[in-house]
């Protein structure tokens, strides 16, 4: 065989390397990052069902209603549909005012709602919220927990700084996209109850707000931006009778 010929086999041998190859990145497990991304309905359950032994509910449908339309102009529809709870008391460690878990699953603590002054400070809780339960380390913790004889949901929304950062610019960039004024959010960290010392709290507020106001500044001002509805007094109005 001449040279030329060898040198033909050679470059034809590395032509097919590439598909002995695995194509998956180095690091990147396709199975658990299935199962981060759609979490078996079983764990969820099992995670919803120990939340709601450790917090009692408002019984509104009117009220619910409103939160669900309101979260369905935030969200595309998706395989599970958006479904909102409100609740009326939690137990000591709950510290979010509004828990999502995968699968479309929400609960708004009422406390909260209350504190609320505009629509679009409700849009900012609700998509915050909504990207802190995308993150990997959160379905990771859910999973965790999950699979414990005893699941303690306390363990899964607790959020790192990261998470949080990566939420505020999810959560903004929503937001804005659905009409609302993303300023809300800024208000929203300033009604936030929290169970933390006071210094700490105000720091940490603080850090908040300021990441939600440098991610605001990359937007254009929207014309006309959604900030109260005529549903949202009807929904105040029937939450000051309750």
């Amino acid at each position: 065989m001449n040279r030329s010929s060898w040198v033909v086999l050679g470059l034809l041998a590395l032509g097919f390397l590439p598909a002995g190859c695995s194509t998956v990145p180095e690091g990147k497990d396709p199975a658990k990052a299935a199962l981060l991304a759609e979490p078996p309905k079983e764990y969820l359950d099992r995670i919803d069902l120990a939340f709601r032994k450790r917090v009692a509910f408002m019984d509104d449908r009117p009220i619910e209603a409103y939160l669900t339309r309101l979260a369905t102009r935030l969200f595309p529809p998706g395989k599970d549909p958006v479904r909102i709870s409100l609740v009326s008391t939690v137990s000591a460690g709950y510290v979010p005012s509004v828990w999502v878990a995968p699968g479309g699953r929400i609960f708004f603590y009422g406390g909260v709602l209350r504190a609320l002054r505009f629509e679009n400070e409700i849009a900012a809780a609700i998509a915050f919220a909504w990207e802190r339960s995308e993150g990997t380390e959160f379905r990771e913790r859910l999973i965790a927990e999950a699979q414990r004889a005893a699941p303690d949901p306390t363990r899964i929304w607790v959020f790192s700084e990261l998470e949080n950062e990566a939420a505020i610019e999810g959560a903004v960039d929503r937001t804005y996209k659905a009409g609302y004024d993303p300023r809300g959010l800024v208000s929203y960290f300033d009604r936030v109850p929290s169970e933390k010392a006071k210094g700490q709290f105000d720091s940490e507020t603080e850090v908040l707000k300021d990441k939600t106001r440098r991610t605001i500044a990359f937007y254009a001002p929207l014309l006309n931006p959604i900030v109260r509805t005529e549903d949202f007094y009807k929904m105040r109005k029937r939450l000051e009778r309750l």
